[in-house]
C-alpha cells in the first residue's frame, strides 16, 4: 500500500496554492525543509480592527465534524420500562446528566452542547429508512438522510457533503480518523458513484496522521532511495525543519501575535514529543505506508489496542487541524467492525469485544459506561476547540460537531424494533444525538425531547450543516430541528 497523507476525501476541485509564508490577510502556512508544512493559528495581524473577520473582509472559517459511536443505548437484556442510564432526565437547561452523559459535566461543556432524544429512523422503505439488515443498512440511512437498501445505496454521508462545500479553500478537503486499528465492512464516510456506494478509508494510525499533516510528504515517482528520505522525516522535528521560517515570522509579528504563535508552536511541539516517543521501526526499502508495529501507542495486551491513548492523540490532531485551518471537515469514528466481537479495548476487557460481549452480552449499565467513554472522546474534542482562541472568541464559536450513535433504545412492540425481532439493541428508535458548537444561530445548553414525533436523527445533522453554511441539498430528510437554534 502506497504511503498517503491523511487526505482521504476525494477532491472535486483543484488543490489550492500553498502560500510560502503569511504576510497579511488570510491564515497560511510556513514551509520549511523537506517539504515540511506548519499551519499557523489565527493571528491578530490577519484580522480586521474589530477581530471579527479576516483583514481582507472575508468571514472567519466555519468547521463541521462528526463523531460516530458504533453502539446503541441498551443491551439485548434490556426490558421495556427499565432505565437505559443514557436518556437525559428532564428537559431544557436544567436536565440531569445520566451515566452516559456525565462526561459533558466532567469536561465542563454541558453549556456548549444540545442533547436531542427520541429520534427515529424507520426499518421500512420510507424516506430516511432502511429496507433490510440493521447492521448492513441502517447506518447509512442515519448518516445520509436517505433511505438505504442493498440495491438502493444512500447517496452521501454528511462529512462528504460538508467537504464539497467547505473543502476547497484548505489543504485538505477533509480528514477521517478512526480509533480502532481494525477495519471491517462498515465505513461511516461514503459517496455514491455510478450507482454504487464508494467507501472512504479511514486513517487508523495517529502517528501516520501526524506525520502526514506536518511533513507534507508526497513520494516522488522516480527518486532514488525514498525510504531514506521518509526515515529522515519520521525522525526529524517538523518545527526544526521549519526553524528559519518560524524565526523570520516571529521577527515580523507584534507582541500579542508572538505570544499566540509561541503558544501554538508549544502545543505542536508537545504533540510532536508524544509521537516521537513512540518506538519507530525503520520503514521497508520501498516507499510504502509505514504501518509497522510500534508506530502507535503499544498494545495493552495481545490483540488489545490501547484505544484510549489512540483516541486522545486523534483528538489533539482534530484540534490542531482546525486551529491551523488545514481542514474544516473531520469525520471521527470509533470503529467500523460491527460483527463478532468487534472493537477490543482494555476498558471492557472483562467483557470481550464491543459488539458481541458489551452490546449483546452485558447489562445496560455496563453499556452506558462504555458509551460514556465514547462520549468523553467527543467531549475532549469539544473542550479543546472551546479552549482554542480565535478572533474575539474561540474555535467552537464557529463549529458544529455532531455525536451520532448506531442505534437507540427501541420502543414497545417488535414492529418498532427494526430487524432485531424484539431486540431493542437492533433499533434506530428512541435515539440520542448531541450537537456541539455555536456556529450560525446554534443555541446550545439544553435537552430537547422529540419522542413521539418520529423525527429522523439526520435532522440534527441538517441543523449542524446549515449552521456552518453548508447547503442541505436534496436528501430525503431535509428538515432541521428549530429548537436547536435561537
Amino acid at each position: 500500500m502506497a504511503w498517503r497523507p491523511p487526505i482521504f476525501f476525494p477532491r472535486t476541485a483543484s488543490r489550492v496554492d500553498r502560500p510560502e509564508r503569511v504576510v497579511s490577510g488570510r491564515r497560511g502556512f510556513l514551509r520549511g525543509a523537506a517539504a515540511t508544512v506548519i499551519g499557523l493559528p489565527l493571528l491578530d495581524c490577519m484580522l480586521n480592527e474589530s477581530g471579527t473577520a479576516y483583514a481582507d473582509g472575508s468571514d472567519l472559517p466555519c468547521r463541521y465534524f462528526m463523531f460516530h459511536t458504533p453502539t446503541s443505548l441498551v443491551t439485548s437484556s434490556f426490558r421495556d420500562g427499565g432505565d437505559d442510564f443514557s436518556t437525559p432526565i428532564g428537559t431544557g437547561a436544567d436536565y440531569a446528566l445520566t451515566r452516559m452523559l456525565q462526561p459533558l459535566g466532567e469536561r465542563g461543556i454541558k453549556g456548549d452542547v444540545s442533547v436531542v432524544s427520541g429520534l427515529y429512523s424507520a426499518p421500512i422503505d420510507v424516506p430516511g429508512g432502511y429496507e433490510s439488515d440493521y447492521h448492513g443498512e441502517a447506518l447509512y440511512a442515519i448518516l445520509s438522510g436517505e433511505r438505504s437498501g442493498w440495491d438502493r445505496p444512500a447517496k452521501m454521508s454528511s462529512d462528504q457533503r460538508a467537504a464539497d462545500a467547505l473543502g476547497d479553500d484548505t489543504l485538505y478537503r477533509g480528514l477521517f480518523f478512526q480509533i480502532d486499528p481494525t477495519s471491517g465492512y462498515h465505513r461511516v464516510s461514503f459517496r455514491v458513484e455510478d450507482g454504487r456506494r464508494r467507501y472512504i478509508d479511514p486513517q487508523t494510525s495517529p502517528a501516520n496522521a501526524y506525520r502526514g499533516l506536518f511533513s507534507g510528504f508526497t513520494p516522488p515517482d522516480a527518486e532514488p532511495d525514498p525510504a531514506a528520505v521518509l526515515a529522515r522525516r519520521l525522525r526529524v522535528s517538523s518545527l526544526s525543519l521549519a526553524r528559519d521560517e518560524v524565526r523570520s515570522l516571529q521577527g515580523r509579528l507584534g507582541a500579542s501575535d508572538r505570544r499566540a504563535l509561541d503558544e501554538h508552536l508549544t502545543n505542536i511541539r508537545e504533540l510532536e514529543r508524544r509521537i516521537s516517543a513512540i518506538d519507530l521501526t525503520p520503514p521497508a526499502p520501498t516507499c510504502v505506508d509505514p504501518g509497522f508495529e510500534g508506530a502507535d501507542p503499544p498494545d495493552a495486551g495481545p490483540d488489545l489496542p490501547n484505544q484510549d491513548a489512540r483516541a486522545r492523540l486523534f483528538a489533539e490532531l482534530v484540534q490542531v487541524a482546525f486551529a491551523c485551518d488545514m481542514t474544516r471537515v473531520v469525520m471521527f469514528a470509533g470503529t467500523s467492525t460491527m460483527t463478532g466481537d468487534g472493537m477490543q479495548s482494555p476498558l471492557w476487557r472483562d467483557r470481550g469485544g464491543l459488539h458481541g460481549q458489551v452490546q449483546h452480552g452485558s447489562e445496560t449499565m455496563r453499556l452506558a459506561e462504555t458509551n460514556a467513554w465514547f462520549l468523553d472522546v467527543y467531549a475532549d474534542v469539544v473542550a479543546r476547540l472551546s479552549a482554542t482562541a480565535e478572533g474575539e472568541g474561540d474555535v467552537l464559536d464557529r463549529t458544529a460537531g455532531v455525536f451520532m450513535m448506531e442505534g437507540g433504545r427501541g420502543l414497545r412492540g417488535s414492529e418498532r424494533n427494526g430487524d432485531g425481532r424484539g431486540d431493542p439493541n437492533h433499533s434506530c428508535d428512541n435515539m440520542i444525538c448531541v450537537l456541539a458548537g455555536r456556529a450560525g444561530r446554534l443555541a446550545p445548553g439544553q435537552h430537547h425531547s422529540v419522542i413521539g414525533r418520529d423525527w429522523h436523527p439526520y435532522r440534527v445533522v441538517n441543523t449542524a450543516l446549515e449552521a456552518v453554511g453548508v447547503p442541505i441539498g436534496d436528501p430525503e430528510i431535509s428538515d432541521v430541528i428549530p429548537q436547536l437554534t435561537d
